[in-house]
């Protein structure tokens, strides 16, 4: 849910870096898993720097990453982003990727961001970044600002056949069934938008 004008974002110069990003909440686990040596970085909001993209092959770096480490990948694109360029990318604010976690006061991210940094995201976040609840999954924890997501999205046309979602177990199987059987269609037009 954007919050912010996002100009301010667009702005940031990445100077030679390939993407900016926020680091993860859960980045030291995920981190250790991928053996990376910096900060692992959410991939649900990315700052692109579309010329260095073009310049580093990304579609065949992807695919080799992606068969070179198929048993540790877990979080997808993520994984594959921060393994392809961990040491290539710039952090930008927090507030442009206030997740789940940082509404949750039983976390202790003082490892990952200040209490100072985590506390002026909250207040004044750019960018929410709904991970792990969704406002539009019954059952699970609610999230903080779940009626705000409602309130913006009777603003669209999509109010109106927008489902609170009871079985995420029914709908997870047919992502993945819908990713295995259009990677290569997708990898294919990936390459080509990049090579432009």
């Amino acid at each position: 849910m954007i919050e912010q004008d996002l100009k301010e974002l667009w702005d940031i110069d990445l100077s030679d870096s390939v993407l900016g990003a926020v680091e993860d909440a859960n980045g030291v686990n995920f981190r250790t898993r991928l053996d990376l040596t910096r900060r692992y970085f959410n991939a649900g909001v990315l700052l692109l720097n579309l010329d260095r993209f073009r310049q580093v092959g990304l579609i065949k770096k992807v695919t080799r990453y992606l068969e070179s480490n198929r048993e540790r990948i877990l979080c997808h694109d993520q994984d594959i982003l921060n393994g392809l360029f961990n040491d290539q990318y710039k952090e930008i604010p927090l507030k442009w990727n206030v997740n789940n976690i940082m509404y949750r006061p039983t976390i202790d991210m003082k490892h990952i961001y200040s209490d100072q940094d985590a506390i002026v995201a909250r207040k004044n976040p750019g960018i929410i970044h709904f991970t792990g609840n969704k406002p539009w999954h019954w059952g699970w924890i609610p999230h903080p600002l779940a009626d705000e997501y409602w309130k913006y999205l009777k603003y669209t046309e999509f109010y109106s056949c927008a489902k609170r979602d009871f079985a995420l177990s029914k709908i997870m199987p047919v992502h993945v069934a819908w990713i295995k059987s259009n990677f290569k269609e997708a990898m294919n037009k990936l390459e080509n938008y990049f090579s432009l």
